[in-house]
């Protein structure tokens, strides 16, 4: 196999991976039952997780404009893709060849702290505003809320939605939907450069059924964000 295709394999399915579990910490880090101070913390952490996931999101089709089309591969591997590769990076395509959410939040929030859109916010705010923040004893505990409702409300000004909730759900519904079309475009490719090279598909291969343990609930279990170590009362 030419180093280009075992470059890309390796690539392919490191990108599902990390796919695969930001899509599930997206799910444990929210609690849509959370009240209070409780809420504020979980609301928090999943804006965190979402612009980060949001910021993997680009970097991979970063990484498949260099290492699959800047390689010359996607000449020989797209037409051994299945239809529903073929689909899936179509819409690939098409999402990123035109102007887009994905791009503009990683390219302000994800990985930058830039400050002129959190000063455009600040000047919006209403002046008796409350601004909510919590210290804890122990600062694993300590909760600057006030500063991550600015920020993302910032970055909610990106969507074109302009009711704050409709605008998450813009956000989210993009992040869902590129993030699945990436998964699905990553199995089939890897399926396809198996195939190219080894002479028989998935369905082919000799496999062995492993159960795992008390998986977890996908719903039930939560990241908490506050904490308490060893004897101490989690103040």
């Amino acid at each position: 196999m030419p180093e280009t295709e075992r470059v890309l394999l390796v690539q392919l399915g490191h990108l599902c991976n990390e796919l695969s579990f930001f899509n599930k910490l997206s799910v444990f880090a929210s609690d849509l039952n959370a009240r209070g101070m409780e809420r504020y913390a979980m609301v928090t952490q999943s804006m965190i997780i979402t612009r980060v996931f949001i910021g993997k999101i680009f970097e991979a089709w970063r990484m498949m404009e260099r290492d699959f089309f800047g390689s010359r591969l996607s000449r020989e591997l797209e037409p051994a893709l299945s239809q529903d590769g073929k689909e899936a990076l179509s819409k690939l395509k098409r999402y990123f060849g035109q102007s887009n959410l994905i791009s503009t939040i990683r390219n302000t929030y994800s990985f930058h702290y830039g400050a002129d859109n959190i000063e455009a916010t600040l000047r919006t705010l209403p002046t008796d505003k409350p601004l909510e923040m919590f210290l804890g004893e122990n600062y694993s505990n300590t909760l600057h809320y006030f500063c991550e409702e600015i920020v993302s409300t910032a970055m909610l000004g990106a969507a074109s939605e302009t009711e704050p909730q409709k605008a998450m759900d813009q956000i989210i519904g993009e992040l869902v939907e590129v993030s699945g079309y990436l998964i699905d475009f990553t199995g089939h490719t890897m399926a396809a450069i198996f195939e190219r090279h080894l002479g028989k598909s998935w369905e082919d291969f000799e496999t062995e059924d492993i159960e795992v343990d008390t998986p977890f609930s996908l719903e039930k279990f939560k990241i908490p964000f506050f904490i308490h170590r060893g004897g101490e009362d989690g103040t």
